[in-house]
């Protein structure tokens, strides 16, 4: 039987944010701690999405082996 370890990375997701056909977020997030911690991302957005099609979406995909929780995602409207 051969073993093979597989040496540990640093968890990464893809985070992409879509409202119109058109990116409002497209990076990478680095997840640098094994602890609980909150990452927030600031978006503006021109028009206030309506439903189906014209909704904003969220994809997130971890890039690398492993496993992350993720337990409160949040939109949340901000006063001008």
């Amino acid at each position: 039987v051969k073993v093979q370890k597989i040496k540990p990375e640093v968890p990464t997701l893809s985070l992409n944010l879509r409202h119109l056909g058109r990116y409002l977020v497209n990076t990478d997030v680095v997840i640098d701690s094994p602890q609980w911690k909150q990452y927030t991302i600031d978006v503006v957005v021109e028009k206030q999405p309506g439903q189906g099609r014209d909704g904003i979406t969220l994809n997130i995909c971890l890039k690398n082996r492993g496993m992350i929780w993720i337990d409160d995602i949040r939109f949340t409207p901000v006063e001008k």
